[in-house]
């Protein structure tokens, strides 16, 4: 807790604040509420730092035990404080007077930030209040939590590049189903029945929770030329064809509450000319990517350098083409970890430069509406002069 408690204090002072404060229902789906405590809260709670000093943590009663499992050392009920009469008396209007009883008992008197993933009217009403009772809520973007997030420790990275290993089992085990597979008359069967979508993702569902993933943002396995659409999550009817495109995108949360995001591209069978042309040159612009990432690149950078190699092999890009329909039609990365869209981000008009412990994916795809799509996906961090991979399952295109 120290380094991230250091580095929250220097960022607080980067933008002027005297203190932070993050709440929410629940650190669930709630990154930067589960960033600042390391614990699971059902009923969320409140949380405050004033710049320079400890932290303190308000719960539920009932969330006490797994507050105390985590990072923060201060921690109390809201019956402790007293907070839960003045819920009980004023409801809902008796928020901004929580946060203001919370305020004034650790001194702050400064600009503050709040943080946490809540209904937007009720942070609106709760911020209103606190500044008509002279409290300096800042107005400004002051991304301070998504800064802390975007830097990963050693042992964060540790622990990601575990949760990584499981995501390629997943990939590994869509394989393995391919394997087994059998192709008659351009029909992909199984034990004498034809392949779908639901057939596969079946397996895959209960191999997601044999490695203790909770893909509870969904994944991607989709075929054919509905392929060509990236986010298309696929149809449980949609049939499995020989040399048609599989493209499997798995990004599920795992222990510790981290993120990962692998995707692969398979084919069974012989792929066409296209598509072989299609994965030949996303393999290109991938390594072109991961050869340029290091420290203090511009990560507008790694994007432009997937579209030089995809323009000059013949492809449109978001560069060449704003709104492209086939083509690379969306950016090459993005940050991993804590969500599925920590900073910095790889794309055309990223103003992020890319530092030591940034987690981020690389995943340049081609799309095409008459043929599908293909994509390749990994997670590396940067470190120094060059990247450290996290993932990098290597497996055939062609099954």
């Amino acid at each position: 807790m120290k380094c991230m408690l250091e580095d929250l204090d220097r960022l607080m002072g980067q933008h002027g604040l005297e203190a932070i404060v993050v709440h929410g229902e629940s650190t669930f789906h709630n990154p930067e509420f589960y960033f600042v405590t390391r614990a699971h809260l059902a009923r969320g709670g409140v949380y405050l730092k004033k710049r320079g000093e400890s932290p303190i943590l308000i719960v539920n009663g009932v969330d006490l035990g797994s507050a105390r499992r985590g990072v923060v050392e201060r921690v109390y009920t809201y019956g402790e404080r007293g907070f839960d009469k003045i819920m009980s008396s004023h409801g809902v209007d008796g928020l901004p007077i929580v946060f203001s009883k919370l305020l004034r008992g650790e001194g702050v008197s400064g600009r503050i930030g709040f943080y946490g993933m809540v209904e937007a009217n009720l942070n609106m009403y709760i911020v209103d209040k606190l500044r008509k009772m002279g409290y300096a809520v800042d107005s400004a973007y002051s991304p301070v939590l998504k800064e802390a997030m975007a830097t990963k420790s050693e042992r964060e990275v540790e622990a990601l590049t575990r949760v990584g290993r499981r995501c390629e089992e997943v990939v590994e085990h869509l394989y393995s189903l391919l394997q087994r597979c059998t192709v008659t008359r351009g029909k992909v069967m199984f034990q004498g029945n034809p392949v779908t979508v639901g057939l596969l993702k079946t397996s895959v569902n209960s191999f997601f929770a044999e490695k203790g993933l909770v893909p509870d943002e969904g994944y991607i396995l989709s075929t054919g030329v509905k392929s060509s659409d990236p986010h298309y999550t696929g149809g449980e009817e949609d049939l499995i064809k020989a040399g048609k495109p599989i493209l499997l995108d798995v990004y599920p949360r795992g222990p510790g509450n981290l993120y990962f995001d692998v995707t692969r591209t398979f084919v069974v069978g012989k792929a066409s000319r296209r598509v072989k042309d299609m994965y030949n040159a996303v393999v290109e612009a991938f390594k072109a990517s991961m050869d340029i990432i290091r420290e203090d690149l511009e990560a507008a950078e790694a994007m432009n350098t997937a579209c030089d190699v995809f323009e000059r092999r013949g492809y449109r890009t978001l560069r060449s083409h704003p709104n492209p329909e086939n083509g690379f039609i969306h950016s090459l990365g993005h940050g991993v970890g804590w969500s599925l869209s920590d900073k910095p981000t790889l794309s055309l008009f990223s103003r992020d430069r890319l530092r030591t412990g940034n987690v981020v994916t690389v995943e340049p795809g081609l799309y095409d509406r008459k043929v599908g799509g293909v994509r390749l996906e990994d997670v590396i961090a940067v470190r120094g002069k060059g990247i450290l991979k996290l993932s990098g399952l290597d497996v055939p295109f062609e099954v």
